[in-house]
């Protein structure tokens, strides 16, 4: 019960902050405001539950964070087309696991939509979030059922966190340090 409150408050305060960097006036939402039938069971959205994992582990950035690295990207524009995607600007090329898949393939990205554009800005941190600190794994199953150029008919993907310095804002832009940006906003 305490991680479905945990989550329920998270995304609340997700959707409060996301209007507020978009200067969309809004009012604190709650649940109970809405007809029992038309409550979410956040615990049924994939990328409520992993960001809300992601962040009680203390070493995902905060959500603040990524709005303002957002900002820097995109202009906070979470529907930005073309090979860097999303408020984010997250890389993608291909489905996985081609050979020549972006990084929001590469992340488990395609879980939650094709590309970064047609994901939630939830989903999109939960994608960078991986990138740069959690790492993603995934057990495949060759379609074909057999072994190809050196690869079994199953086996794990898997790939580590890299860091944040993948995305040109923050590699570029002092302030989008995150140690630096933590320190100027406590």
């Amino acid at each position: 019960m305490r991680t479905f409150a945990a989550t329920l408050i998270f995304t609340l305060s997700l959707s409060v902050a996301s209007a507020q960097a978009l200067a969309i006036k809004v009012e604190e939402p709650t649940t109970r405001s809405l007809p029992s039938q038309m409550r979410p069971d956040l615990r049924k959205d994939p990328a409520v539950v992993e960001l809300a994992r992601q962040m009680l582990t203390g070493r995902a950035a905060p959500i603040e964070y990524w709005l303002d690295v957002a900002q820097c990207e995109t202009e906070t524009d979470w529907e930005n087309t073309g090979r860097f995607a999303g408020g984010l600007g997250i890389y993608t090329n291909n489905n996985f696991p081609k050979r020549d898949m972006g990084t929001w393939e590469r992340w488990g990205g395609e879980q939650f939509a094709k590309s970064p554009d047609k994901a939630t800005m939830t989903e999109q941190i939960v994608v960078a979030n991986r990138i740069a600190v959690f790492g993603w794994s995934k057990f495949v199953v060759r379609p074909d059922g057999g072994k190809r150029h050196g690869v079994p008919p199953t086996y794990t993907w898997s790939k580590s966190g890299i860091g944040y310095n993948g995305w040109g804002c923050i590699k570029n832009n002092r302030y989008l340090d995150l140690s630096r940006w933590m320190s100027n906003n406590k």
